[in-house]
């Protein structure tokens, strides 16, 4: 059983598509002229979501110190099939967002000695060995977030101690492919020590589409 729909590939070629039971897209046309794929190489795609994650030890929490080495979150190819992402969710919480003289996004966390970072933190993609910056430079302030969100952001500043939550959505202006095997991947880098920082929080995650096989 599916419902009927359709999509647009990447050149805004229109194709019938279904939605299988188990929540998976599935192309059936591969021609505007009405030729079908058969059910054995359908190409089925399932919603994908995952943090950005240290390879060494499979963590997404990104309140570390990479001030002497730098620290890499990365999202790499899949086993199998090729992963679509378009979104990144940045979120953020902790004790230090009051908008006051002393504690206010001019500045990363309670790292407030200076205006913000240091280094700053990187977030590119690296696909066929060519490196774009999903960031233009280096975010060193929370309020520097602000310029790449994608019409969305989420800000609850809570009163007295409590913990404060911010998220913003970072939209890809088009959607990055990473097929297997090529060593293409989304990194986010830290380069100083957000421990320093005391954040509860700081994570980010990716959103977007898995290809799967027909047993998967």
């Amino acid at each position: 059983m599916s419902i009927n729909s359709s999509i647009k590939d990447g050149e805004g070629t229109s194709r019938l598509a279904g939605v299988t039971v188990d929540h998976a897209l599935k192309v059936t046309q591969v021609e505007e002229r009405a030729i079908y794929l058969s059910p054995e190489i359908l190409t089925r795609r399932k919603l994908f979501i995952d943090f950005l994650r240290r390879l060494s030890d499979d963590s997404n929490d990104m309140n570390v110190d990479g001030s002497s080495t730098a620290q890499e979150f990365v999202l790499v190819a899949a086993e199998s099939g090729v992963r679509w992402i378009d979104r990144i969710r940045v979120i953020i919480e902790g004790n230090n967002f009051d908008l006051s003289a002393s504690g206010d996004f001019r500045r990363w966390g309670s790292v407030a000695a200076s205006p913000g970072l240091t280094n700053g933190t990187e977030l590119h993609v690296e696909q066929g060995g060519v490196t774009t910056g999903i960031f233009a430079e280096s975010v060193k302030t929370m309020g520097d977030l602000f310029y790449y969100q994608s019409g969305y952001e989420n800000f609850i500043n809570a009163v007295d101690s409590q913990a404060d939550f911010l998220s913003i959505d970072l939209q890809m202006p088009v959607t990055v492919a990473l097929p297997l095997g090529v060593g293409d991947r989304i990194v986010c880098t830290i380069n100083d020590n957000l421990v320093d920082a005391d954040f509860l929080k700081f994570q980010m995650i990716v959103s977007g589409y898995q290809e799967i096989g027909s047993d998967e």
